[in-house]
C-alpha cells in the first residue's frame, strides 16, 4: 500500500521473533549499495549512483555509510565533514547538484533543518541524516572547481574531516559566504 512499515513486520511473527536487527544490520561501517530502488517519489529518475557516491563520501570522511539496527542514523550537523560527504557524493554523479538541489527540497519540507525524506517511502539508505545548511554548502562547494577543492581537502584532510571542524569552518576556507540554513552544530551524535 506504498507506506513506509518496518522491516520485520512484513515477516511471519515466528521468523521476526527470531531475529535481531543489530545483526541483520550491524554498525559495520561498510558501504551498502541501493537495491536499484532508489527514485525520487512519482517519478522514475534513477538516483542510485547519486545515493551511492553520498555513501561512499560518508565512509572517506568517517561518516556512517549506512543506517544499522533498527534503521538508526546519527546527524552530524554543522560539521564540515558532512558538507564534505555529499559534495563529494553530488561532484561524482553525473547531474549530482541538481540531485542534491532536489534532495535537499524534498527531504527537508516545512522549514526542517535536517533532510529526512518525510514522504519518501523508500529513502535512501544512508547511515546519516544530513542539514539542510551543510547541503547548502555542499553545493556551494560545487560552484568551485573541483580540482581547487580537492586540493585543499586533501591539504589537511584530517583535519576537514574532524568532528570538531565546522562546516563554517570550511567555507571560510573557500571564502564562501554562509548559506541561510547554516546554523551553528545544532545536533550531532555520529561517532
Amino acid at each position: 500500500n506504498c507506506q513506509p512499515a518496518a522491516f520485520k513486520d512484513g515477516l511471519p511473527p515466528s521468523v521476526a521473533n527470531r531475529l535481531a536487527t543489530s545483526e541483520l544490520w550491524p554498525a559495520d561501517n561498510h558501504v551498502h549499495p541501493p537495491l536499484g530502488q532508489e527514485t525520487f517519489p512519482c517519478s522514475d529518475r534513477d538516483v542510485d549512483g547519486f545515493f551511492l557516491a553520498v555513501q561512499t563520501g560518508a565512509w572517506a570522511t568517517g561518516l556512517p555509510p549506512a543506517p544499522h539496527g533498527d534503521n538508526e542514523r546519527c546527524t552530524a550537523s554543522g560539521q564540515a565533514r558532512a558538507a564534505i560527504a555529499l559534495w563529494a557524493g553530488a561532484a561524482a554523479s553525473p547531474d549530482g547538484a541538481r540531485t542534491l538541489r532536489d534532495v535537499t527540497d524534498g527531504g527537508a519540507i516545512d522549514g526542517a533543518t535536517l533532510i529526512t525524506f518525510p514522504e519518501w517511502n523508500d529513502p535512501p539508505m544512508w547511515g546519516v541524516e544530513y542539514a539542510v545548511g551543510d547541503a547548502e554548502a555542499a553545493l556551494a562547494m560545487l560552484e568551485l572547481p573541483a580540482g581547487d577543492v580537492r586540493t585543499a581537502l586533501e591539504r589537511v584532510w584530517n583535519h576537514w574531516t574532524n568532528p570538531q571542524t565546522t562546516t563554517s569552518m570550511l567555507l571560510d576556507e573557500f571564502g564562501i559566504a554562509q548559506p541561510a540554513a547554516q546554523a551553528a552544530p545544532a545536533s550531532a551524535d555520529c561517532p
